[in-house]
């Protein structure tokens, strides 16, 4: 926790990572995280997140990404914000294009975790199309 938190602090002071909690409404209880990490020189980030297992399904993701969306695109005037899951996660590619996401592609070999490269399934959003569908 004290890792997440300074991880969070220095981002915010550096602005080049912004996480926020995803907390449940009805008692604030901390169910996750999501965040943007930023590359300023060339107005992207990567927006990534987790939540408990027991909170799937509910809409909790798809609530903070929309957020996230409008901090990104609204405040830090980003022109694409992009995102990545493994291919044994497709619930996470269904989110990402429930919120105007578009696959861009498959990078290859993209992750060592556990010893084995992984594939990772790559989507975007551009500005442009955030903007217009917010009208």
């Amino acid at each position: 926790a004290h890792f997440w938190l300074k991880m969070a602090e220095d981002g915010f002071a550096k602005k080049d990572a912004y996480i926020f909690a995803i907390r449940e409404k009805e008692n604030l209880k901390l169910i996750g995280a999501i965040g943007l990490h930023v590359d300023l020189a060339n107005r992207k980030a990567e927006v990534g997140y987790w939540l408990g297992k027991s909170f799937w399904n509910k809409g909790y993701v798809s609530e903070a990404l929309q957020r996230i969306l409008q901090f990104g695109f609204e405040e830090l005037h980003l022109n694409k914000i992009y995102a990545s899951h493994f291919p044994h996660n497709p619930a996470s590619g269904k989110v990402l294009q429930k919120n105007g996401f578009e696959f861009e592609g498959i990078l290859k070999q993209e992750v060592l975790k556990n010893g084995q490269f992984l594939d990772l399934h790559r989507y975007a959003i551009f500005q442009e199309k955030y903007l217009n569908s917010e009208q």
